[in-house]
């Protein structure tokens, strides 16, 4: 180390977050790295205290402009060269990010996370790498606790972020913060003391984002009448952290999720005896369903503490019924086992929402043709055959939404003046099911209501598209809507 690392504080207190990680000094460490200040330093800091090697993992979202792009590029690869590191860099196009943002009804601020982090896991894969380090500071900390209070949470939400922990969605992969404990300004002081450049990211300045509004216009009113707030806010969530495991060890005590013997270290799918999950308390029960998610990883941001309110409290009996859907998860009673599983269904959907097909390489056949047969009440039903290639997987069935539209032959209309064009009736609208793929919507399936559907433009296909057998997949929609009804 040169001569300021040697004596400086903020490469001591690295040093021993990583000890306390568990990272080897000799193993690689990926480094996420923007080319802002908190990244910079981290990757500067984990370097001067001696861990080698240490690959900085820059990822473009496509979504600034290209000179805003080579400005941070140049700056994580200025960066790279100046303390020996390797350098990975992932790009998406430019606008995809956004563009995919809005057809799924997600932020773009997820969205691109979503992008970044599948870009890090790959590079922690390929570089055979088990930890990945992200720049959250002490000013990160105390927001995140703050935003999650304001908002509504529970035990978990007010401990923050750890200093280290499984990656939700990759257990293998272990999500460190070596500058945790670090102010944000301490972390600048590092960088101009060490001479290391780094990048200014305009859209910290925009207060349209909530942390950025909490920072520069709520806590400054705090700290006005409690100046050791940042402080107090920090060593509270610390206290609470240690409280939060103590009751999640009894909570693993209390109950036992199981998982597939074949489905390796990421499951899909966990289950646990009914009766002994409704036997515990309400905050037990809630614990002991929150590290089933945490096991699963469905999706990768946080999930709401309300997302479990409509579990009830007391066995309501029967047979199989989903308890909770949303978040990539669903929760189901099933005999005598409470299943806790992965799914597709992003927030705030209601209604149903059936996954058709997440996969069809499962097909014993090579056809290049999906035969898709949805049915309904009284022999009503709606056959098409599919184009496989031109599908964008996952396939999902649900009802119509505010806004939808569909890609026709024609040119692109609203799913309001299809059903307007085919004479739909208005109270029966609802009822038609939508088939949607990543692209959009596939088509209208209105045989099921005994009305006439509608499909994307170049979708189907006729009975000559090819001489193999086409996969085939039934849907009888009565069974999918009953057990959206919980009946």
């Amino acid at each position: 180390m040169n001569s300021i690392a040697d004596r400086d504080e903020r490469v001591a207190t690295v040093f021993n977050a990583l000890g306390r990680c568990a990272v080897e000094p000799v193993e690689p460490i990926v480094v996420a790295c923007s080319g802002g200040s908190d990244s910079t330093s981290l990757a500067a800091l984990v370097a001067h205290a001696g861990y080698r090697p240490v690959i900085c993992a820059h990822f473009d979202h496509g979504i600034r402009s290209e000179a805003e792009s080579a400005r941070d590029m140049s700056a994580v690869g200025a960066l790279a060269r100046r303390i020996d590191a390797q350098l990975e860099v992932g790009r998406a196009e430019r606008g995809r990010l956004a563009a995919e943002a809005g057809a799924a009804g997600e932020s773009i601020e997820d969205h691109a996370r979503t992008a970044r982090y599948s870009f890090l896991v790959d590079v922690c894969r390929s570089r055979h790498a088990r930890m990945l380090a992200v720049g959250h500071t002490r000013d990160d900390q105390v927001e995140t606790v703050l935003m999650r209070l304001f908002q509504g949470t529970e035990l978990d939400g007010i401990t923050g972020m750890r200093l280290c922990a499984p990656l939700p969605f990759d257990h293998s992969i272990t999500l460190i913060r070596p500058v945790l404990e670090l102010d944000r300004s301490a972390l600048r002081d590092y960088l101009e003391a060490t001479g290391i450049g780094f990048t200014e990211d305009p859209s910290n300045a925009d207060t349209r984002f909530l942390r950025n509004r909490l920072r520069r216009e709520v806590l400054p009113v705090v700290e006005a009448a409690f100046p050791a707030a940042r402080r107090a806010v920090f060593e509270t969530a610390g206290r609470l952290s240690e409280v939060a495991d103590y009751i999640r060890v009894e909570a693993e005590r209390a109950l036992t999720w199981r998982a597939d013997c074949n489905s390796g270290p990421s499951p899909t799918e966990l289950m646990a005896d009914r009766e002994t999950f409704f036997s515990l308390p309400g905050p037990m029960r809630r614990r002991v369903l929150f590290i089933a998610v945490d096991r699963l990883g469905a999706r990768r941001r946080r999930v709401p503490y309300r997302f479990l309110d409509s579990i009830p409290a007391d066995d309501p009996g029967g047979g199989r019924r989903i308890v909770a859907r949303g978040h990539g998860l669903r929760i189901d009673l099933e005999d005598r086992w409470i299943v806790c599983r992965r799914d597709i269904v992003p927030k705030g959907d209601r209604g149903y929402l059936y996954c058709v097909a997440r996969s069809l390489d499962e097909s014993s056949g090579r056809s290049d043709v999906l035969e898709l047969e949805v049915r309904g009440r009284g022999g009503r039903r709606e056959l098409v055959r599919l184009a496989r290639n031109r599908l964008s997987l996952p396939l999902l069935l649900r009802p119509r939404r505010p806004g939808d539209s569909i890609r026709l032959a024609a040119g692109r209309r609203s799913l309001k003046r299809v059903f307007q064009d085919h004479s739909i009736p208005q109270g029966v609208r609802d009822m038609v099911p939508v088939l949607e793929d990543r692209l959009g919507i596939v088509g209208i399936c209105g045989g099921v209501v005994g009305v006439t559907g509608a499909w994307r433009r170049d979708m189907r296909v006729g009975a000559e598209a090819t001489d193999a057998a086409p996969m085939r997949v039934v849907i009888d929609f009565n069974e999918v809507i009953s057990s959206y009804a919980g009946q």
